[in-house]
């Protein structure tokens, strides 16, 4: 694979794509004690970095669970409008399965959605946490969506990963190559010292080995694209801000969300949630940029 190449799956989506390490993940998630991977259907989205909608991981559960899950290296309050998005899809695609329509006079009984973000960063975190979709909008509504957060690096994860063997694993595997990054390695050989030791210490090992190449380039361009992505907010502001300068602030806002919208390509609200534009001041900037 080319470092540049727009790549479909991630490391968390890759390695927990094989079905024995997802119903580990989700029996410790779920709480469930499945044992036939037969019970459960990958129908994980589609698409692929910067672009379409995608997410990382979703399965059918036993014909009657939706088991959608994130791995997220940066605190993001708008998974669950993100997860509302992915949940209307599967739940379309279930319904095309099983041949049922939303019209008739009886009900139809839906796969019930379980949202999840992994939380794998290095900001101090609760091991729990909840986000609610209710807090994302702008008056009182009786919609709402919850995702659970799991902070695999709390200094409480310990107990927790025990349940599942192949997320302990992959938090190591992250932790090594970080480690190894903090030493003063440059990311390309902490990359390639993570995995080293990883196959040498038999965490992911199997996996490692088998994948090694591509293990490295879609660690290297999803660390990268992070980086990419923070660089791009401080360009795209700085650049605008001053070619808004003569005119005013909101002039150079206005210009820095369409420099990203542009390079990022970013919808507006997007751009505005990279901005961190306050939700009171949204809609005079979609004015200004029409």
């Amino acid at each position: 694979m080319e470092q540049g190449k727009k790549y479909k799956d991630g490391l968390f989506r890759d390695y927990f794509g094989d079905k024995e390490r997802l119903m580990s993940l989700i029996n410790a998630l779920l709480k469930l004690n499945i044992t036939d991977v037969d019970e459960i259907e990958i129908n994980t989205l589609e698409g692929v970095f910067f672009g379409n909608l995608k997410n990382d991981l979703s399965c059918i559960v036993q014909n009657k669970l939706i088991f959608i899950t994130e791995a997220q290296s940066t605190p993001n309050p708008n998974m669950p409008a993100r997860m509302l998005f992915y949940g209307t899809e599967l739940i379309k695609d279930y319904l095309s399965k099983i041949n049922k329509k939303l019209y008739g006079a009886n009900l139809v009984k839906l796969a019930a959605p379980k949202f999840f973000v992994i939380y794998t960063g290095k900001r101090e975190e609760p091991l729990y946490s909840e986000l609610s979709l209710k807090d994302a909008f702008l008056d009182e509504c009786t919609l709402d969506l919850k995702v659970k957060v799991i902070n695999i690096n709390s200094k409480n994860a310990s107990r927790f990963l025990k349940k599942s063997l192949p997320l302990k694993d992959y938090t190591l595997f992250l932790r090594l190559v970080r480690k190894f990054e903090k030493k003063g390695t440059s990311r390309p050989g902490a990359i390639r010292a993570a995995i080293k030791y990883a196959i040498e210490k038999g965490i992911m090992s199997e996996y490692l080995k088998s994948r090694e190449a591509e293990v490295f380039n879609m660690v290297g361009f999803e660390w990268n694209e992070e980086e990419a992505k923070a660089y791009w907010k401080q360009e795209a502001f700085e650049d605008g801000m001053n070619k808004g300068e003569k005119k005013g602030k909101r002039e150079g806002i206005t210009f820095a969300l369409k420099n990203l919208m542009d390079t990022m390509n970013l919808s507006a609200d997007k751009a505005m949630d990279v901005l961190k534009i306050p939700t009171p001041d949204r809609r005079k900037y979609k004015k200004a940029l029409i």
